[in-house]
């Protein structure tokens, strides 16, 4: 009762936040709306699974951390300007950016895509069973990491071979690679690079957690990538937090407000990324879903 008192508190605090920005960015303003639904939601909906349980756990939290945003993550300058740039004026540079000269701020933030890759591995693993990977022989981890998502991929299906590509510093982690831990060094190598530029030759790529980092465009970008370099079976899979329909509390609805004040990204629905999908060559093939897990899996295939 207290946490419901306190959701509900909080939320007339952002929807007043919102109110008084004198001049709205219809995409963040559809962001804030959503979010606040979702909380609407999570009030009313009398189900008692893991899923709506963990879901308003995990609303009451996320809205302390907005409580805070409103003030020290400059949320209603984002909402009145349309700048996605809470970071930036938080830091003085783009996240991405701030990881890249901070070795100490980029090394808690990779362990902690570590630790979230241990349940979300699980995810992706349950969301792919229905899909067929007999064709496929060389797969890439897109921004993989430490290789724990390549490295699950590569248990459940003996062919696969497998490239982690992501950023020289993180590769550069030897003791945190995970291939090595799991006697999977033959099958999966470490690649340092950068995703934008060029991606290694594959049958099918897979990016978790790395589309809702960026816009559009920048999506577009990198998927055009991938279509160019992509040979045999021709696939992607993207995992990530995408939205369903407003009628269904969904912890992405509250992770797109993170997304809006961290970088240039969003969470999306599985229609926003397939028109995304086939701008850079890929049709849309299917949106596998799993009870109670936060991701799901979009695939496609080389149009």
């Amino acid at each position: 009762m207290a946490a419901s008192k306190g959701i509900s508190a909080r939320r007339r605090t952002l929807k007043r936040a919102i109110a008084r920005s004198l001049t709205i960015w219809s995409q963040t303003v559809d962001s804030a709306a959503e979010f606040c639904r979702a909380l609407d939601l999570l009030q009313q909906t009398g189900a008692r699974s893991p899923v709506a349980i963990s879901s308003i756990s995990a609303a009451a939290e996320a809205m302390q951390e907005i409580a805070k945003c409103v003030q020290s993550w400059h949320l209603v300058p984002i909402v009145r300007d349309g700048k996605q740039d809470g970071f930036l004026r938080e830091f003085g540079a783009p996240m991405f950016d701030y990881i890249r000269a901070n070795p100490h701020y980029s090394a808690v933030f990779n362990r902690a895509m570590t630790s979230y890759s241990v349940v979300e591995t699980q995810w992706a693993l349950a969301a792919l069973v229905s899909e067929d990977f007999s064709q496929i022989r060389t797969l890439c981890d897109v921004g993989g990491g430490h290789g724990h998502l390549a490295c699950g991929l590569l248990s459940a299906y003996p062919q696969l071979r497998a490239t982690v590509l992501d950023l020289p510093d993180v590769v550069g982690e030897t003791d945190r690679l995970w291939a090595p831990k799991l006697g999977l060094s033959q099958r999966c190598r470490y690649l340092g690079g950068d995703m934008f530029h060029e991606v290694p030759l594959a049958d099918a790529y897979i990016l978790k957690s790395v589309l809702h980092n960026w816009n559009d465009d920048e999506c577009v970008r990198l998927l055009v990538n991938l279509r160019r370099a992509v040979v045999g079976a021709g696939r992607v899979f993207v995992v990530d937090f995408f939205v369903p329909g407003p009628e269904e509390p969904h912890f992405s609805k509250l992770f797109d407000i993170h997304m809006m004040l961290m970088v240039t990204g969003r969470e999306r629905t599985a229609a926003e990324l397939a028109e995304l999908l086939a701008a850079a060559g890929w049709r849309y093939d299917a949106w596998h879903r799993v009870p109670n897990a936060f991701h799901s899996v979009i695939a496609a295939t080389a149009a």
